[in-house]
């Protein structure tokens, strides 16, 4: 596995019974794996099949493993994300990428595209836990920011397209 490339493995839940002084004989595991190489996805599925065998294979255990592949890695086209960065100067910082997963994969792996957040988040109404946390809440007056960036891209596209002198209906905006 290259050191360099960014993986993920979380697991998100362990179930093995609740007995104190007794070995369980079933255990489960869910976990999520996630990159933005799919050939670094590829690789950890295989290690974590051989680190299962080879683990269980000494203690004489057997294993069923239901490795489902889930969402794509979310990439943003970079051209795309110019225009989102240009209509949206004036509002939070550029952030780092993350590994989470994303249905917008999906879009954006058939037409170009740039997923952003929009910053729902703050102090003030103790909405400062991301999506998936049980305690998600969000500030609705972010709504009106997001309708502004959303109207602003529109506005860039058409403003675009005018200028190659295409039909705006005819576009893909």
């Amino acid at each position: 596995m290259d050191p360099l490339k960014e993986a993920v493995i979380t697991v998100g839940h362990f179930n093995s019974g609740n007995f104190r002084a007794t070995v369980p004989d079933k255990a489960q595991i869910g976990a999520t794996v996630r990159s933005f190489d799919s050939k670094v996805l590829t690789q950890l599925e295989k290690e974590i099949r051989r680190v299962i065998e080879y683990s269980l294979a000494v203690s004489g255990a057997d294993y069923n493993l239901e490795y489902i592949h889930g969402y794509p890695s979310l990439y943003n086209h970079p051209e795309e994300v110019i225009k989102v960065k240009k209509v949206m100067e004036n509002y939070k910082d550029e952030m780092a990428p993350v590994m989470g997963a994303e249905d917008f994969a999906y879009y954006v792996n058939e037409i170009p595209g740039a997923f952003f957040f929009v910053g729902g988040s703050t102090e003030e109404l103790n909405a400062v836990c991301s999506h998936h946390h049980s305690k998600f809440d969000v500030d609705e007056k972010a709504m009106l920011n997001i309708g502004k960036v959303f109207l602003g891209l529109v506005n860039e596209e058409c403003v675009s397209v005018k200028r190659k002198g295409d039909s705006v209906l005819g576009s893909r905006v």
